[in-house]
């Protein structure tokens, strides 16, 4: 633990990149690892530790931010409750990340807080889109904001028809 601490950038980075996988590592050192202010330095512990838990990764969201979250967005699998500490950064950057990762398990809460983001986020059009969580009314809510491409594949997705379209239309200026 102390040699983590006390030791240059590209020692850490390399002990961070031999020590994300192992079992054997004490967990206050992968946490350190992780927390660490260097986003480069925590990555691959971010990416690939097993041994971190939802609570260790909600707090390296909650303490270092923007770089740390992105990098736990790329995990083979994330958590609903990890999933929602990202979402709740507010970041579009972070919250395309999560939906671009089929292996982060989305709640129905979630996936509202996200659609109504894509209003101003292009970035999420597609992801979303994508989504195997995304209902039929998922999709016409979200079919107003993306591209006409995407907005064909929502149709052939859910089989939405031009009267349901109209529908949903008029219920929003309603």
């Amino acid at each position: 633990d102390e040699l983590v601490g006390n030791t240059t950038f590209q020692v850490k980075q390399m002990l961070a990149e031999r020590l994300s996988f192992s079992a054997n590592v004490p967990h206050r050192v992968l946490l350190n690892l992780a927390c660490d202010a260097h986003a480069e330095v925590a990555k691959p512990v971010l990416i690939n530790s097993a041994r971190l838990k939802d609570e260790d990764l909600i707090f390296v969201i909650e303490a270092r931010g923007t770089d740390h979250a992105l990098s736990i967005g790329e995990r083979t699998s994330i958590s609903e409750a990890v999933v929602d500490a990202m979402v709740a950064t507010g970041d579009v950057d972070v919250m395309a990340a999560v939906a671009s990762n089929l292996g982060a398990k989305l709640s129905t809460r979630t996936l509202h807080v996200m659609i109504e983001a894509a209003r101003f986020g292009k970035k999420l059009h597609e992801p979303l889109t994508n989504r195997p969580e995304l209902t039929a009314d998922m999709g016409k809510q979200l079919y107003w904001w993306v591209g006409a491409d995407l907005r064909r594949a929502i149709i052939s997705r859910f089989g939405i028809t031009a009267g349901q379209v109209d529908q949903a239309l008029e219920n929003s200026v309603n």
